[in-house]
């Protein structure tokens, strides 16, 4: 048997990093728990496999602002590289912060 386990919200986030890349993300939030994510834009990160670690990364992490920056602080110490924008502007992307003077939506 399958139980509701509750709405399923949608989000589709773009952000243009200032003098860089843009960042689209789609994410799922269900409980207040990332339940899917998919990173997209004119960036790059190397190795090129690491988008979809990433994504995959994500998935299941509470969906606040401190669990998803613990989680990318954690990711990109691996010695990934993300190339044309900061993870700092990723975060923003997944989880924007209306109040950060150093970011405009």
């Amino acid at each position: 048997m399958v139980e509701a386990c509750g709405p399923v919200e949608r989000f589709s986030r773009e952000h243009k990093v200032p003098g860089g890349k843009l960042l689209r993300v789609e994410l799922s939030v269900e409980k207040n728990t990332i339940k899917g994510v998919k990173i997209t834009g004119d960036f790059f990160m190397y190795p090129e496999e690491s988008i979809s670690l990433l994504e995959s990364t994500l998935v299941g992490v509470p969906y606040r602002k401190d669990a998803i920056r613990k989680k990318l602080e954690e990711f990109f110490k691996g010695g990934v590289h993300l190339i044309g924008a900061t993870p700092k502007d990723l975060l923003y992307t997944l989880k924007p912060d209306e109040d950060n003077p150093d970011h405009s939506p």
